[in-house]
């Protein structure tokens, strides 16, 4: 009877895995951008320019998708080489310590349309927060040049640096605590 109960279970997993599709984040076709107040009277925009992407999605059962977005804090750019190193720095990101930028997502939430909210864990600087965030996951259409299996997600949603107990010695005058946070991204599926 246990046994018997055990390959259903197993059954039933391999049927919901089976029914998700596997894709991989197109990085020339992607970009992970941020945004933070300076001065409290101008906006600051920055971006990773090395990650990874994992996406599985199941359309038929979204609670059974996937997503993590691995950026490497290093990558950091800011379009001034000065104020990255800074950055990547023990002020902000201490990159020899904490060198990864993570989201891992646990639960997906049909809204309306395309429209889905995401939750799971963000990690960064030595600290993981539970975050939930509005995301969009476009249907899937073939590239005309790869012939590959396509779509695209978009999120964009806002974190708090002090809850990563980032930049904590700088004054919210200085560096703004809200970070707005921008992933726009073409994921391909895996054969």
């Amino acid at each position: 009877m246990i046994r018997q109960t055990l390959l259903i279970v197993a059954l039933a997993t391999g049927v919901a895995l089976a029914q998700a599709k596997s894709y991989e984040f197109d990085v020339a076709h992607s970009t992970i951008g941020f945004t933070v107040t300076h001065l409290t009277i101008n906006e600051v925009p920055g971006s990773f320019k090395e990650f990874t992407g994992t996406f599985a999605w199941d359309e038929k059962n979204p609670a059974n998708s996937k997503l993590e977005v691995v950026a490497k804090a290093a990558s950091i750019d800011t379009a001034n080489a000065k104020r990255d190193e800074h950055l990547k720095s023990p002020d902000f990101f201490d990159v020899a310590k904490t060198p990864d930028v993570k989201f891992t997502a646990k639960s997906f939430k049909a809204e309306s349309g395309n429209q889905y909210t995401v939750s799971g864990d963000l990690s960064f600087h030595g600290v993981t927060k539970a975050v939930s965030f509005p995301i969009t996951v476009t249907p899937e259409v073939t590239h005309p040049m790869s012939k590959q299996q396509v779509r695209g997600l978009k999120a964009i949603f806002t974190v708090k640096r002090t809850d990563f107990k980032l930049a904590e010695k700088f004054p919210m005058m200085v560096v703004g605590d809200e970070v707005s946070v921008k992933v726009v991204a073409e994921v391909s599926r895996k054969p």
